[in-house]
C-alpha cells in the first residue's frame, strides 16, 4: 500500500520537473521577439485643395428688360463679371421665344457685347441671358431679361427713282403692277405721265401723254375690274370728267346721264374716295368754297363709276376736307386731323354704312395731322402720312395701336404716297418741306 502511494508522489514530481524542462527547452528554441523602439517623428501638416469660388453674375443693360421695338439684329450688351481669384472670364450668351427654352446664340465671349447677326422675327417676346464662366469652370448665370422685338423693317429702295421728283400723284396697285398717274414736279407744273412697276424697284414710263392730260391731286380707284379717275386738276382748271382704264396705260373718257357728261361733284385737290357696298363713293374734297356747309361736305355714291346719287349734303365731319377713310375689317375707319399744326386735333370714326359715324377716339396716341394717309397692310391698318404725323403706327383691330417702329427712317410725308402692293408697302415719292422721287418699303 505504501509502496503504491510512493509510486505515484514519484510520478508526479518527475511530471513537474519534465514539464518545467520542455517548457524551458520552448522559451529556448522560441524567444521573444524584440521589439524597435519607437521613434518620435513630426507630424506631417494636411494638405488642402483651394475651393474655387463662382464669378459674379453679369449685369443685362441692353436690352433692357420690358423693352420694346428692339431692332431685328440688335447688340447685346452687359456689365463685366468679376472673380475673387482673378481668373480669366468667358460669357455664353442664350436667347429664345417666350414660352421656349434658352439656345445658345454665343460661347467663350471676351468682351461684353454680341451683335446677333441673323436677324429676329418681327414683333416676338423674346428672353435672354448670359453666363459668366471661368478658367476653372465655375460658373453664374445673369437674370434673365425680356424684350419684344420691332413689327416691321424699313428699307430704302431708292434714293432718286427713274422718274422725276413730283407730289400730287395718283398711286395705286392693278393688275400686278404698281402705277404711279400724273403729279406736279418741283415747279408744280401738273403731269400727263403714266409710269409702272411690278417690284417697286424697276420702273417703265408707259406713257408721258397719257389720254386724261395733265393731272396732279385725282383720286384713283380700282372698281369692277378698271381704274377710274376722278377730280384732281389740270394747272388751274378743276377736271369734271370721268376716266376709266382696264391695263392702266390706255384710259377713255366714260359718258353718263348728265347732259355735259360730267360729274356733279367738283373737286380740286385731295378727293377722299373709296369702295364700298359695291359703290364708289366721292365723301368730300376741296373746291375753294367759302363757308363750312359747302359742297366739299356732299357726299355722293355711284353703283356704275359714272352714274351719280347724292346722299348727303353734310358728312358731319369737324373739317371740310383732307380726312382718309379705309376699309378694315368689314367697317370703314376714318382719320380726321387739324390743317393747323398748333390746333393738333386727331380724330379716329368708324362706320359700317358711311353715313352714320361714331368715334372711336379723339386721344390717339400720335398726331395725324391734315391730308392724312393710311392703308391695309397684312391684316393690319397703317398710318403711312400727314401732316405733323411723325412716326409709324398700326393696329390689328381698329382701337388698340402699337408703334411699328423705334425709328421711322423714312421722310414723313403727308398725302397719297403709299401703296400696298403684293403684301409689300412701299412709300414712294411725296412731299414734305421739299418734293421727292425716293422709294422705301415696308416689310
Amino acid at each position: 500500500m505504501e509502496t503504491c502511494i510512493i509510486n505515484l508522489k514519484q510520478l508526479f514530481r518527475l511530471g513537474l520537473i519534465v514539464g518545467v524542462l520542455l517548457t524551458t527547452q520552448c522559451k529556448k528554441e522560441d524567444p521573444v521577439p524584440i521589439l524597435p523602439e519607437k521613434s518620435v517623428t513630426p507630424e506631417k501638416e494636411e494638405e488642402f485643395e483651394s475651393v474655387n469660388t463662382e464669378p459674379s453674375a453679369p449685369l443685362l443693360t441692353l436690352p433692357e428688360n420690358g423693352d420694346e421695338l428692339v431692332a431685328l439684329t440688335s447688340m447685346f450688351s452687359w456689365q463685366e463679371a468679376t472673380d475673387l481669384e482673378s481668373d480669366a472670364i468667358t460669357y455664353n450668351v442664350y436667347l429664345g421665344r417666350n414660352g421656349q427654352p434658352l439656345t445658345s446664340i454665343a460661347n467663350n465671349i471676351t468682351t461684353t457685347d454680341f451683335l446677333l447677326e441673323t436677324p429676329l422675327e418681327k414683333g416676338q417676346n423674346y428672353q435672354w441671358r448670359v453666363d459668366a464662366v471661368d478658367e476653372k469652370g465655375a460658373l453664374k448665370a445673369s437674370e434673365t431679361f425680356s424684350f419684344i422685338t420691332e413689327y416691321n423693317t424699313i428699307t430704302q429702295l431708292t434714293e432718286s427713282a427713274p422718274f422725276s421728283k413730283r407730289k400730287n400723284a395718283a398711286l395705286i396697285s392693278f393688275r400686278d403692277k404698281i402705277f404711279l398717274l400724273g403729279g406736279e414736279n418741283e415747279a408744280g407744273e401738273p403731269l400727263a405721265e403714266v409710269w409702272s412697276s411690278s417690284d417697286g424697284v424697276s420702273w417703265n414710263m408707259e406713257t408721258n401723254n397719257a389720254a386724261f392730260g395733265p393731272r396732279k391731286s385725282a383720286a384713283v380707284v380700282v372698281f369692277q375690274g378698271k381704274l377710274w379717275m376722278y377730280s384732281g386738276t389740270s394747272d388751274t382748271s378743276m377736271n369734271q370728267y370721268i376716266w376709266s382704264s382696264e391695263d392702266g396705260i390706255n384710259w377713255i373718257q366714260e359718258e353718263n346721264n348728265r347732259i355735259w357728261n360730267n360729274t356733279p361733284f367738283l373737286g380740286q385737290s385731295h378727293t377722299t374716295m373709296f369702295v364700298r357696298d359695291g359703290k364708289i363713293w366721292r365723301f368730300a374734297a376741296y373746291d375753294g368754297s367759302i363757308g363750312d356747309l359747302t359742297t366739299e361736305r356732299h357726299v355722293w355714291n355711284s353703283a356704275d363709276g359714272k352714274n351719280w346719287t347724292l346722299i348727303t349734303e353734310n358728312h358731319g365731319f369737324n373739317q371740310k376736307y383732307g380726312m382718309k377713310i379705309v376699309s378694315f375689317q368689314g367697317q370703314l375707319i376714318a382719320f380726321e386731323g387739324s390743317p393747323f399744326s398748333e390746333t393738333k386735333t386727331s380724330i379716329i370714326r368708324s362706320s359700317v354704312d358711311a353715313l352714320d359715324w361714331s368715334i372711336v377716339t379723339e386721344n390717339p396716341p400720335f398726331q395725324i395731322g391734315f391730308y392724312s394717309d393710311a392703308i391695309v397692310h397684312n391684316e393690319r391698318l397703317y398710318v403711312t402720312g400727314g401732316l405733323t404725323y411723325e412716326e409709324l403706327w398700326f393696329t390689328d383691330n381698329g382701337t388698340n395701336w402699337k408703334k411699328a417702329v423705334q425709328q421711322r427712317n423714312y421722310p414723313i410725308k403727308s398725302g397719297n404716297t403709299s401703296v400696298n402692293h403684293n403684301d409689300r408697302l412701299y412709300i414712294i415719292g411725296g412731299n414734305r418741306n421739299q418734293v421727292a422721287n425716293d422709294i422705301w418699303r415696308i416689310d
